[in-house]
């Protein structure tokens, strides 16, 4: 079937256009390293040119989803400061994140045919008896087999708990209701049901919202919002009416195209629909890149140790996504808090979703309690101290959430290495995304710091 280059038609938010360009606006983090005065660094995901497979810097990256993984094994500094971050353990490939575009966790997302759909007393097959919604010839049709069943099609991804939008394209032929199953947070059935020969919604179980949206030719967008448990299945049956399950087949069917699950909150402006055949093989097209680490062991960090020691003042910008509820240190520097002149942000595994840390010779920290910023769950956040001041401000997606204004100790920041995604390379790693990171050695302004993190916000694909 084909699969890449396809158009927006019919109003379907399939984003194309430069991912490198996704969410560039007219500031520029740069401008927080003018003049070459400023100690610190930057690290850009989605500028390809800065990114190797191996931490020698001798192999360029290539644009993920086209067929293979790209592993990460060094970034360069975009600060001008020269703190390049490289992969630990001495480049072996196990501990490089993986540079990545993707958000469908369903693969084969319009070939149902495929074998990563299992087919229980049903069949699927390529049609050419109706175009696609974007008028090509990938459509499917969904036939019932000839028994008393639920005739359905599914798929088990890999995900965790939390919430997530289902999504899919149906069309009626003999039949018109349609069914998606799927579990919730403990594991029981719902079953949602649409009429795709009217347009007009079935049953929505209560917590879940739904929703079907003409998209022209017959087609119709079906949707849903709700809560699951980790490891959630995706099956979509035919039906006779709304609430009917099983039903006796007598060879009817209807028309599937384009399934996608991600979670809720992945990104108010990335693409609603993500074309995917394979894990490795996927549309990027308006989707923001990032830097996946696996929370097992894969790190980076800098092996020329960051020099803040002239100054007393930090700001920290992070594009990060966390996928679980454990801790985690998407930054520090110095390998443990412990060390004056140290700084960084993690997340615990209990009820504090984000602490942020900042040390002269007196360790401060801010904790933020909140569950809007429960895992999996994307956010900008930011981290301002001062130790003279002394002073430190925490602020997640341009708002702020708390402040510490006891003393810090004496002294200036630190001689460390930088870590990314986690403790000294050893513990607490990372499991999610950095789509951007920036330090800067210095005091910013209201207005940098609202510039700063409108700029990441447009790299991580959510709005603030």
């Amino acid at each position: 079937m084909p699969f890449f280059g396809v158009p927006i038609r019919n109003g379907l938010p399939i984003g194309l256009g430069s991912v490198a360009g996704f969410g560039v606006q007219q500031f520029d983090p740069s401008q927080l390293f003018a003049g070459g005065t400023v100690a610190g660094a930057w690290y850009d995901p989605s500028d390809l040119s800065t990114m190797f497979t191996t931490d020698a810097g001798t192999t360029p990256v290539a644009m993920p989803g086209q067929g293979a993984g790209v592993a990460v094994g060094l970034i360069l500094d975009k600060s001008g400061n020269g703190n390049h971050a490289r992969s630990f353990g001495a480049g072996a490939s196990t501990t490089r994140p993986e540079l990545r575009a993707r958000v469908n966790l369903l693969t084969y997302s319009e070939q149902f045919d495929n074998g990563a759909w299992t087919k229980q007393d049903s069949t699927v097959a390529n049609t050419t008896a109706t175009t696609d919604p974007l008028g090509g010839n990938t459509a499917d049709i969904l036939t019932d087999n000839a028994v008393n069943a639920e005739h359905r099609v599914f798929q088990t991804p890999t995900n965790t708990a939390g919430t997530y939008v289902w999504s899919f394209w149906a069309k009626a032929n003999t039949l018109s209701w349609l069914h998606l199953g799927i579990p919730n947070a403990v594991g029981s059935r719902q079953d949602i049901y649409f009429d795709v020969g009217s347009g007009a919604l079935g049953t929505v179980p209560a917590g879940y919202t739904a929703t079907i949206t003409s998209a022209g030719n017959g087609w119709w967008r079906c949707a849903v919002t709700g809560n699951t448990q980790a490891n959630a299945y995706f099956v979509l049956s035919p039906s006779t009416a709304n609430n009917v399950q099983s039903y006796a087949g007598t060879g009817q069917s209807l028309y599937i195209w384009g399934a996608d699950l991600r979670p809720a909150n992945i990104g108010a402006n990335v693409p609603a629909y993500q074309r995917i055949a394979d894990a490795n093989t996927y549309d990027t097209s308006g989707f923001p890149l990032y830097l996946r680490f696996d929370g097992v062991d894969d790190s980076m960090y800098t092996p020329a140790n960051l020099n803040l020691s002239g100054t007393d003042k930090v700001a920290v910008f992070a594009g990060v996504r966390r996928n679980a509820t454990v801790t985690q240190f998407p930054v520090e520097f110095s390998s443990s808090d412990s060390n004056n002149g140290a700084f960084g942000v993690g997340a615990d595994s209990g009820g504090a979703e984000y602490f942020f840390n900042s040390r002269g010779t007196t360790l401060r920290q801010i904790v933020v309690d909140n569950a809007a910023y429960n895992a999996p769950v994307s956010n900008v956040v930011t981290l301002s101290a001062d130790i003279a001041a002394p002073s430190m401000i925490a602020r997640l997606n341009g708002t702020q959430v708390g402040s510490n204004t006891s003393s810090q100790g004496t002294g200036n920041y630190g001689t460390y290495p930088l870590y990314i995604g986690s403790r000294n390379n050893s513990t607490f790693f990372l499991n999610g995304h950095l789509h951007s990171l920036i330090i800067a050695g210095s005091a910013v302004s209201a207005g940098n710091i609202s510039a700063t993190e409108q700029w990441v916000a447009g790299k991580t694909g959510i709005q603030i």
